[in-house]
């Protein structure tokens, strides 16, 4: 399947997401993988950073495309719990569709995030 990237312009099956993403949006959801930071204070707090569904996938398997990451941004109030490397579960409010910076895509998902901890366990 094609990919867009940052730097690619969005393309146009990429701008409707299927019904039962869509169906998402402006719910609250809880979602689970790896954060990678973007954005902190001065202060080091996190307040915005990718949510991936595989640590390796930005450094070692290629960027992720922007159906396979979350940006997230953390409300100031809410409780930070989690380690590096390590899944994490984030708990807020899902934007669905497509976002675009001077015309590039920048984003599908996005997730107004007002908790991040330590993801408990996977279950068998």
């Amino acid at each position: 399947p094609a990919r867009a990237t940052p730097d690619d312009p969005l393309p146009p099956p990429a701008r409707e997401p299927p019904a039962p993403v869509a169906a998402l949006h402006g719910r609250r959801v809880v979602l689970r993988g790896y954060v990678v930071a973007i954005d902190q204070t001065a202060e080091g707090r996190l307040r915005t950073f990718l949510l991936i569904r595989h640590w390796l996938a930005c450094c070692f398997g290629g960027t992720p495309g922007l159906n396979e990451c979350v940006v997230c941004d953390l409300a100031a109030d809410a409780p930070v719990e989690f380690y590096l490397r390590r899944p994490a579960e984030i708990d807020g409010v899902l934007e669905v569709g497509a976002a675009e910076v001077g015309g590039r895509a920048s984003s599908l998902y996005r997730c107004r995030v007002t908790r991040l901890s330590a993801a408990p366990p996977e279950r068998d």
